[in-house]
């Protein structure tokens, strides 16, 4: 199951509520509430980061789409030193929803 699909089931068994909108991949808040038809902090964007001491301790954060992400203040919440962007690699691997 690809992870879209296991966070949609995720949301569906905990009656979120929800509605599907497919469109092109844009990689930008401000574009993807226009083709919405939204606010741009009604939707949310994800952002996958990595530790500096361990790039295998993956983070994801998820924050309104019109809020920009202060990795410092996300290092301190997880008590690391440093957080940065993943890389695009890491991305793509298969991931594990709990």
């Amino acid at each position: 199951m690809k992870m879209f699909e296991k966070l949609k089931s995720l949301l569906i068994t905990n009656n979120a509520r929800l509605k599907e909108i497919h469109h092109a991949s844009e990689g930008n808040s401000e574009k993807v509430a226009a083709v919405r038809g939204t606010e741009v902090g009604q939707g949310a964007k994800a952002i996958l980061c990595r530790t500096k001491e361990d790039e295998n301790i993956l983070v994801l954060a998820v924050l309104p789409g019109d809020r920009k992400l202060d990795f410092k203040k996300l290092a301190q919440a997880i008590s690391c030193k440093k957080i940065t962007l993943a890389a695009p690699a890491k991305v793509n691997q298969n991931w594990l929803v709990m």
